[in-house]
């Protein structure tokens, strides 16, 4: 492998090419303000139009889906701003998000207003979720903890599964491609007086290729997966202003892998499953909204010494969290809303490895109970966003986060935004309680990491052009770390402190018929102590997306590069920069009938995202959708 920093070069050229499309992005001649429709609720966890909020987002639509035609969520995400995708080798394999410079399990995901993340690893297995039962998502970048608590460090990304609400019909897709892969997926969905229904189902299966660099036997073979995935949602709404919903969420998949810890086991399956019933109600009609939403989600591990998964198992992990959300939203005004919430959620745990506190009880659980307020005021140009959040933890005890945002409006085109956030992060199951063994164990000494972000934004919108550029600053304290004791034994010890800064530039513009998305992101995560970069995050990253439509045929094109990355806390050995060209075509045959496809890595770069892991190199997939 080069040296990571032989690329250099290459990549400062991309990152200037990029920094120049962005000038040209930026108006010569001010438009009027367009209004922009697309809304979001993760951000203030109330329905906002998306240049109403005071924090960096991005949404994802069904038809953006559809159009980059991506066979996992990871491949969606690696082309957000603030966002960066690290991958040990094929589909399947361990997938890590790292959101403005923190770790990956400081960003919280949701799954229809659920939290989904093993309570163990505190990971969330986002790998293993299918983008044909996904409706849209929605990203927030930068600290939540004052309306969703633990995790939300670095940001949220919400997913939505498909419903009946807007949209109605039935389709049939299949495809297949490289690496001997092949995909079905059926779903129907519509809408009958009052009540909307969707039902989804799909399967993936590729053989994959070799993931582990080292090809010394077990290692020497390629790495398969296969993943059946299926979603149902149903919804009512009744005369009294009220409506009720359900949504639930499916993914099994069979995973082959390699590398130095896992090649004695090399087989596992991963079951993925949320659930979630909400009940919605004006009590008193444009004054108060209330909500209560009962939530359930599992993550279920079991790794194998062979394929036969009815093998005796190496390792079992099944992590159940129940929980309860009430929140009430009062409208003073249309310019005055204030929302209070309380939540619970217990976590609880059955594995074949005992977790024990220090005088040897056995712990199973864990809960949590939260209480929230946000207020949020539109007083002509300024708008003000207020939050306040106290978790109390059977664990740790209390912990309280706050935040406080402005943002003016300098005239209609123009606004700019100051933010501070605080976050915080309660170790899990495996940084306290893991046994003490040989090569690990865990530390109940732990305290739970904390965070304080200060941010500036300045944003344009016009009729067919909206950027920003973000400033941010955040500040962990008691960062987690898993490393090698005196006797090479790792374990899990709290950093003094990490400081990230960083800075964003995005922008989108569609000009005759063709559409443009490019963002750059500049990164310095450090422990400040030491004034080493962190882990498997680069500093420089850049991405540009551009489509159009000819009559029948769409045609895409999407460019991503990323500087080097380190492997080692010492900043000693990395993974080298490197940038990748995918393109897209969709053509409609018919009415009914779609083709797409796929080509990546179209200059079969050979490149790696965690050292010692292989990518994929030019890759396709060609899709064939029926649609009624």
């Amino acid at each position: 492998m080069k040296h990571p920093l032989l690329s250099q070069a290459k990549l400062h050229q991309a990152l200037l090419l990029s920094s120049l499309f962005t000038l040209l992005l930026s108006p010569v001649f001010v438009a009027q303000a367009a209004e922009m429709e697309t809304t979001i609720i993760t951000a203030s966890r109330i329905e906002q139009k998306l240049d109403d909020t005071l924090a960096p987002v991005f949404v994802m639509t069904r038809e953006d889906i559809e159009r980059a035609q991506a066979k996992d969520i990871a491949e969606l995400l690696a082309q957000v701003p603030g966002i960066v995708v690290s991958q040990d080798g094929s589909k399947g394999s361990s997938t890590s998000i790292f959101m403005r410079g923190t770790n990956n399990d400081h960003t919280l995901f949701l799954v229809d207003g659920q939290r989904f993340s093993s309570a163990t690893l505190g990971e969330t297995a986002i790998q293993f979720l299918d983008p044909e039962q996904i409706e849209r998502i929605e990203i927030v970048r930068g600290p939540r903890s004052t309306l969703y608590g633990s995790e939300a460090i670095g940001g949220v990304i919400q997913i939505f599964t498909k419903n009946g609400k807007n949209s109605a019909g039935t389709y049939i897709r299949t495809g297949a491609g490289s690496n001997n892969s092949w995909q079905l997926a059926a779903g129907t969905r519509g809408k009958s007086g009052n009540t909307n229904y969707a039902v989804n189902v799909s399967t993936f299966d590729t053989r994959g290729f070799d993931s582990y660099q080292d090809i010394t036997p077990p290692n020497d073979d390629d790495d398969g997966y296969q993943n059946t995935a299926a979603s149902l949602s149903f919804g009512h709404e009744f005369a009294d202003d009220s409506s009720l919903a359900f949504s639930f969420l499916y993914s099994d998949s069979d995973e082959e892998h390699d590398g130095t810890f896992s090649a004695s086991s090399p087989y596992s399956k991963h079951l993925v499953q949320t659930a979630s019933l909400s009940y919605n109600r004006d009590i008193i009609a444009d004054f108060w909204a209330t909500t209560i939403m009962l939530g359930n989600s599992i993550d279920e591990s079991n790794q194998r010494d062979h394929e036969d998964i009815a093998n005796e198992s190496a390792s079992d992990f099944e992590t159940t969290r129940d929980s309860i959300l009430w929140q009430n939203d009062i409208s003073f005004n249309a310019n005055h809303v204030l929302s209070l919430g309380i939540e619970y959620y217990d976590d609880q745990v059955e594995s074949t490895t005992d977790y024990t506190d220090r005088s040897g009880t056995p712990v199973e659980s864990r809960d949590n109970t939260a209480i929230f307020a946000a207020y949020q005021a539109n007083l002509n140009q300024l708008d003000i966003q207020l939050g306040l959040r106290e978790d109390d933890n059977e664990e740790f005890g209390t912990t309280t986060t706050a935040n406080i945002a402005a943002g003016y409006a300098i005239n209609e085109q123009h606004k700019v935004i100051l933010s501070y956030g605080e976050g915080f992060k309660a170790p899990t199951f495996n940084d306290l309680y893991w046994p003490i063994g040989a090569y690990s164990y865990g530390n109940p000494d732990l305290v739970p990491e904390s965070s304080k972000n200060y941010e500036l934004e300045l944003r344009g919108t016009y009729d067919n052009l909206q950027w920003s550029a973000n400033i941010y600053r955040n500040d962990i304290d008691n960062l987690i770390d898993w490393a090698p004791d005196e006797t090479f034994a790792y374990t899990p010890t709290n950093i003094a402190s990490v400081e990230i800064k960083g800075i964003e530039l995005a922008a989108s513009t569609e000009m005759s018929g063709w559409k443009l998305r490019g963002s750059i992101n500049y990164n310095q995560p450090e422990d400040t102590e030491t004034g080493y970069t962190l882990v498997k995050r680069p500093e420089k990253s850049a991405a540009i997306e551009l489509d159009k439509s000819f009559n029948k045929t769409d045609f895409g094109i999407s460019w991503k590069a990323s500087s080097e990355r380190y492997k080692d806390a010492a900043n000693t050995t990395g993974t080298a920069g490197f940038g990748l060209v995918n393109l897209r075509i969709a053509h409609q045959i018919t009415d009914d009938f779609k083709a797409q496809v796929k080509l990546n890595n179209v200059f079969d770069k050979d490149y790696q995202t965690n050292l010692g892991y292989n990518q994929d190199g030019f890759n396709w997939f060609v899709t064939l959708t029926y649609s009624l």
